[in-house]
């Protein structure tokens, strides 16, 4: 496993990428839509890798209803 720093590294240089990044490209009278969900994907997994090597927890919220709505 990566240390701190680098996964740290990875992900701002992965943000900067996404910045950069279009999701629609247009020419003339053809349209390309880009899917950027494993851009996001990726940057959960590092958030994920980085708070282990941290030692702490990633909090998550589950709400749970029996009534519906």
């Amino acid at each position: 496993m990566a240390d701190l720093n680098d996964l740290q590294s990875r992900r701002d240089a992965l943000v900067k990428k996404r910045e950069g990044l279009v999701s629609r490209v247009r020419t003339g009278d053809k349209t390309v839509v880009y899917d950027l969900s494993q851009v996001n994907e990726a940057l959960r997994e590092l958030d994920r890798q980085i708070e282990q090597a941290r030692g702490t927890q990633v909090r998550r919220v589950r709400i749970v209803s029996d009534k519906g709505w």
